[in-house]
C-alpha cells in the first residue's frame, strides 16, 4: 500500500509539471498574438514536443499502476481522474501550439491589433482561460472540489464570449475595422479558446469525481452547488 502511494504521488507530481507547462502556453499564445512575436511563438511550438512527451510518460505510469497495484476505491478514482486530465492538458497544449502556428505564418507586417483583439473579446477571452487554468491546478493540488466548481461558472463566460463573436466580427467587417480573412482566423481562435475552456470544465468535473464520487457532467450549477 506505501509503494502505490508513493506512485500516485509521483504521478501527481509528474502531472502537476504538465499543469503548469500548458499555464505557461496559453500565457505566452496570448503575448505571442498581441505582440506579433514569432520568437515566442517558437517557443510554444517547441515546448509542444515537451507536453507530448509529457503525456505519453503520464500515461505510462498510469497505466503501470493499474497493472501492479490494481487500485481500488479513491486510489482507482486518482488514478483513472489523472489519466483522463492529463489527455485534456495535452489537447490545450495543442490548442496553444496552433494560436502560435498562426503567429508564425501570419503576413500581417504588425500583427493583429491590440484594439481589434479587445474588440473581438479575444483579450477576454484569455484573461478568463488563465484563471480558469490557475483555479483548476489549485483545486487539483489542494483536492477542492468546490475551486474545480467555481470553473465551471468562469466557462461560461467563454461562451457567452463565443456566441457574440459571429455578430461582433459583422460589425467589425461592416464598419470597415477588419477584413474578411483575418475576421475567419480571429474567430478560429475564439472557437480554440472556447474549446479549450470546455477542456478545462472536463478537468474540474475529473477532481470533482476523484475527490467526491460524484459525477457532476451535464448538471446544473444550482444543483452541483446546493
Amino acid at each position: 500500500m506505501a509503494q502505490l502511494h508513493e506512485n500516485i504521488k509521483e504521478l501527481k507530481q509528474e502531472l502537476f509539471e504538465l499543469f503548469l507547462m500548458t499555464i505557461e502556453q496559453i500565457k505566452n499564445s496570448k503575448k505571442a498574438l498581441e505582440n506579433n512575436n514569432k520568437s515566442i511563438a517558437k517557443v510554444i511550438i517547441e515546448t509542444e514536443e515537451k507536453i507530448n512527451k509529457k503525456e505519453l510518460l503520464i500515461d505510462e505510469k498510469c497505466e503501470n499502476i493499474l497493472t501492479l497495484f490494481n487500485p481500488v476505491a479513491k486510489d482507482l478514482r486518482r488514478v483513472l481522474a489523472i489519466y483522463k486530465i492529463n489527455h485534456e492538458l495535452e489537447r490545450i497544449g495543442d490548442i496553444a501550439d496552433s494560436i502560435a502556428d498562426f503567429v508564425i505564418d501570419s503576413e500581417m507586417k504588425d500583427g493583429v491589433d491590440i484594439k481589434l483583439l479587445e474588440e473581438t473579446g479575444l483579450i477576454e477571452m484569455f484573461l478568463v482561460l488563465i484563471k480558469m487554468q490557475k483555479n483548476v491546478f489549485a483545486s487539483f493540488k489542494n483536492n477542492c472540489p468546490t475551486s474545480a466548481i467555481g470553473v465551471l461558472e468562469e466557462d461560461k463566460k467563454l461562451n457567452n464570449i463565443n456566441n457574440s463573436s459571429i455578430e461582433n466580427l459583422k460589425n467589425l467587417i461592416n464598419n470597415d475595422k477588419v477584413e474578411l480573412e483575418v475576421s475567419y482566423k480571429l474567430l478560429t481562435i475564439i472557437k480554440k479558446l472556447e474549446r479549450a475552456g470546455d477542456h478545462l470544465k472536463n478537468i474540474a468535473e475529473e477532481i470533482v469525481f476523484s475527490v467526491n464520487s460524484e459525477v457532476i457532467k451535464h448538471q446544473n450549477k444550482r444543483k452541483i452547488s446546493s
